[in-house]
């Protein structure tokens, strides 16, 4: 196409004539749709439209998601349109799926009747692939007609259904309730609007089967939303019409043509979708124009305000249309098109924003609607083209009264409350300003759609729960991975971590999917060295991976198999094949004393290393590694990978040469990869790289880089799950200290002080994860580590146990999340009637308190032994009795029961705390509580489960 046209040849439509004479006619070719707004989903309006118009009555249609498409007649070929431009990569996916839709014998006719009659189609345009991501990946490629304009005057809703049945093209379903008068009736009518309107969270399958019992199918199109897009409902349309009835059932005969155009095209749809999901992961061109569509000789784009100014001003003076000198000139963009000797211009307004700026400042003073774009010619069409005139477009006989739109929140939720959230998290694709980015800013973001769309409370605390999740996930993840967010498509991992989350009940850490194993559990108690390391002193439950055959049953997430036997027995039924562990337990004899803040614990010298396998898809891998025995396979077939790394070690306290002594002991089955070997501003980058290969390529993958604490080993666990021996950092740190100088030349300070000055922060946050990673599951804790003349010993060790060892272990990722505090969740919580009922007498009104949350603190910054006990009963049901209220001028506290006894005394504080307004801040104990408080006796019952509440990044 040519891009050699000049600005002013383009509005004169040839040489710029003398100034004195006027511009060219301006005609439209082809208009989009008004922007207009959500109403509010009570359906008022539609009431008040429907007491206004006694012989109204309701037509009600789907909102489907897509992108704007117009298909006009020009020179005999077919002309579409994006809302910006045209003969672009949409354009051109969309000519495919408009060739996919209409036979080939009736294009050209299409083309013909459009041109003729100065018709231009309005369609909704889907692709699962090449153009963007919306609600959901639809099922298949599809235009669906919303609208049939005659230059600026839109056709009738009955005129729209028989252009698309007369041309194989796709209506939206529609459904009829009819007008009524009499008041009981209207009420009936009025309750399943109301019904309608309280759906929001509705999808497809439900809000159809509500339509279909409460109202009159009219229009069935040859596919129907559940075949086309799928469960995700954008929303619904609601007109209030007045129809004949003969019309209408002149309208609900065409769906005899609509059931013979379904036959062939949900095939050719369905293949044209398949190609262009090709097409995207290959990164293939798609196939040039069609025969059928205008091919366009040549554009020119308008990118200076004045000129922009002065086609505003012409178009206003021109056509006698307000709107067009009400629009600044910065808001709107304008192209222009050369097709043999005519020439034509597309208008449109950049921004939604600018629509609510409009009509705030000119609402009231027109009743001039503001379009979101125009194609104009700007050249008359030669009379040959006219057509006889049909008379089917005579006069619509339908009249619209009013119309209400309004979206759903499974759509909502995902687009405005999850898309375009995304560049708060990660940023944003081509960002030319910097801006914050990370957990806080994104749920603000989301906080922000609450308020935007004012979602219900319901709603919004299992989205804000959901986005959370979410959040942590991503920011676990690698650059690609963010950067396909960036890029806007973000379904394909969103859908894959709602599978994963839902399949497993907990936020999964991993890239890949992983192997679930079987759930195994024994009624006698561990080994005592491994009961004492593990904090587990009853019947216990652990994930092994059962023997053949394949189809063994499976149980779920790590943290379900650390429940009790009443709860695993509800999940999976273990049997014979399922019935063994296997625990590497080496000589008991000698025992070593590791200490840390929390005190002093004994660990055999003899505990197993648990190394945690990895699976990973190798069909990711562009080359396949041969497979020398069953071992390095699971269940499915998938590549097993195992991984080394070493935990909560600072800087020179001596890893590399264990994991390097570790490599060298395996030979050419492992690798290992070190941070050292990569410098300068992509290191990063580089090592992950690199890490990954290793992974592709070797059984067996070393990680040699510093993980001081639990978010380290979450982006670590990002694409890989495995197993960390753990070190005690206090024994290292005092260990660099007597280090001489020439062995402590890489810890970058010789000195004592030198090195507290630069890694305290680092030896900080390696002391305070520590306690967390010595009782993860399957982690060896082992002072060997850092004894003189043990090095050769532990690589030994290691290396026997990573050569026998074939079970595989999935880390419980509560391990590298920082708890802050367990408590019993009470659910439902108490309304705020029920406690001021129970507070009656104290002096506090309902005002005064904060009743957003209420729970029993079981533990606050709890030790490893605690948080171990709690995580074994996270989600176990309790009943929390309370006995009395106490009250004094800074806060209130309701008093448990004695019956209500917290297990292994891991509490100080017996009550449930609730803040006052005014800055007042809760409880945490008695003590807090003045010495002269008053007390009162009373009775009442909470139910609620063991929670977890983590520290926010």
């Amino acid at each position: 196409m040519s891009t050699d046209l000049s600005y002013q040849e383009c509005l004169w439509a040839g040489p710029a004539p003398s100034k004195s004479l006027p511009p060219p006619p301006i005609t439209t070719l082809a208009s989009f749709l008004p922007k207009f707004e959500n109403d509010a989903e009570d359906m008022k309006k539609v009431h008040d439209l429907l007491l206004n118009y006694s012989e109204a009555g309701v037509l009600l249609t789907l909102k489907h998601s897509g992108s704007l498409l117009l298909v006009t007649g020009l020179e005999g070929k077919l002309a579409t349109f994006s809302k910006n431009s045209t003969a672009n990569d949409y354009t051109k996916i969309m000519d495919r799926i408009l060739a996919a839709t209409v036979p080939s014998d009736r294009r050209l006719p299409l083309a013909d009747y459009l041109e003729g009659h100065n018709l231009s189609l309005s369609f909704e345009a889907v692709s699962p692939a090449l153009m963007g991501d919306h609600g959901d990946r639809p099922r298949l490629p599809y235009l669906l007609l919303t609208s049939v304009h005659r230059g600026d005057s839109p056709l009738g809703l009955d005129q729209v259904i028989e252009i698309a049945a007369r041309f194989s093209l796709i209506p939206n379903e529609m459904w009829w309730l009819p007008p009524v008068t009499a008041s009981e009736e209207f009420n009936s009518r009025a309750d399943i609007l109301n019904g309608l309107s309280k759906k929001r969270g509705a999808e497809y399958s439900e809000a159809r089967e509500y339509l279909d019992e409460n109202a009159r199918l009219v229009v069935s199109p040859p596919l129907r939303h559940s075949e086309l897009q799928g469960e995700i409902l954008e929303g619904f349309v609601v007109f209030v019409v007045e129809i004949p009835q003969d019309r209408l059932e002149g309208i609900a005969k065409l769906n005899e043509e609509f059931a013979r155009c379904r036959e062939g095209l949900r095939e050719r749809l369905a293949a044209l979708g398949a190609r262009l999901v090709e097409e995207e992961q290959n990164g293939l061109p798609g196939p040039e124009r069609l025969p059928e569509f205008l091919k366009w000789e040549g554009e020119c784009g308008v990118t200076k305000e004045s000129e922009v100014a002065e086609v505003l001003k012409i178009l206003a003076e021109e056509r006698g249309a307000v709107m067009f000198s009400r629009l600044p000139p910065e808001d709107v963009a304008v192209k222009f098109l050369k097709h043999s000797s005519r020439y034509f211009m597309i208008l449109h307004v950049k921004k939604d924003d600018v629509f609510a700026k409009y009509y705030e400042k000119y609402g009231g003073q027109s009743g001039e609607r503001l379009n979101r774009g125009h194609v104009f010619s700007l050249t008359p069409a030669p009379p040959r083209r006219q057509k006889t005139e049909d008379p089917m477009l005579f006069e619509s006989q339908v009249t619209i009264r009013g119309t209400v739109k309004w979206k759903l929140l499974p759509y909502i939720s995902r687009t405005f409350g999850n898309r375009n959230c995304l560049p708060a998290l990660v940023g944003a694709k081509n960002r030319t300003k910097t801006a914050m980015t990370g957990y806080n800013p994104f749920m603000k973001a989301v906080e922000r759609f609450f308020t935007n769309w004012r979602v219900d409370a319901a709603y919004c605390k299992l989205h804000r729960e959901k986005m959370s999740d979410w959040a942590r996930f991503v920011l676990t993840q690698n650059s690609l991975y963010k950067d396909q967010l960036r890029n806007g498509s973000y379904l394909t991992p969103f859908r894959e971590f709602e599978r994963m989350q839902k399949e497993e009940g907990e936020l999964p850490l991993k890239k890949g999917e992983c192997l679930e194993p079987s759930v195994c559990y024994r009624t006698n108690k561990p080994t005592p060295g491994l009961g004492r390391l593990m904090s587990v002193q009853e019947p216990h439950f652990l994930l092994v991976a059962p023997d053949p055959p394949a189809n063994a049953k499976r149980a779920i997430s790590t943290a379900k198999a650390c429940l009790r036997k009443q709860r695993l027995e509800a999940i999976v039924d273990p049997t014979p094949d399922h019935s063994r562990l296997r625990f590497l337990t080496g000589d008991e004899e000698e025992h070593f004393k590791i200490s840390d803040d929390e005190g002093t614990m004994t660990v055999d010298g003899g505990e197993p290393i648990k190394i945690f396998s990895t699976f990973l898809d190798a069909k990711a891998f562009a080359e396949e590694k041969e497979v020398l025995d069953d071992s390095t396979k699971d269940l499915d077939g998938r590549q097993v990978r195992k991984v080394v790394a070493t935990l909560c070690c600072p800087p020179g306290t001596g890893k590399s040469t264990i994991l390097k002594g570790v490599a060298e002991k395996l030979g050419k089955k492992a690798c290992v990869v070190s941070s050292d070997d990569f410098v300068g501003e992509s290191a990063r980058n580089s090592f992950e790289e690199a890490f990954i290969k290793s992974v592709a390529d070797n059984q067996i993958s070393i990680y040699d880089k510093n993980i001081p604490d639990g978010d380290g080993l979450a982006r670590l666990m990002g694409r890989h799950v495995m197993g960390v021996p753990a070190s005690p950092s206090d024994v290292a740190r005092s260990r660099i200290a007597q280090r001489s100088n020439e062995k402590g030349r890489n810890v970058l300070g010789v000195w004592f002080d030198a090195f507290e000055d630069v890694f305290s922060d680092y030896v900080r946050n390696c002391r305070r994860f520590l306690s967390e990673a010595q009782c993860m599951r399957g982690v060896f804790v082992t002072p060997k580590f850092y004894v003189d003349n043990c090095i050769l010993d532990l690589v030994h060790e290691v290396v026997a146990f990573v050569e026998n060892c074939s079970d595989p272990y999935i880390l419980d990722t509560n391990a590298v999340v920082k708890t802050k505090y367990w408590c019993v969740e009470l659910s439902p919580p108490p309304s705020e009637s029920d406690l001021l009922e129970i507070l009656s007498g104290t002096g506090y009104s309902v005002s005064d308190l904060v009743l957003k949350r209420l729970h029993v603190t079981l533990a606050f910054a709890p030790t490893r032994q605690q948080d171990q006990y709690w995580n074994d009963r996270q989600n176990t049901p309790m009943t929390v009795k309370v006995s009395g209220v106490a009250w004094d001028s800074s806060a209130l506290a309701l008093y448990l029961h004695p019956s209500f006894k917290i297990p292994l005394n891991l509490t100080k504080i017996p009550h449930i705390t609730v803040a006052l307004k005014g800055g007042a801040r809760a409880v945490q104990s008695n003590a807090m509580l003045e010495s002269e408080h008053e007390r009162k006796e009373l009775e009442m019952e909470f139910e609620g489960f063991v929670t977890r509440v983590v520290n926010d990044k």
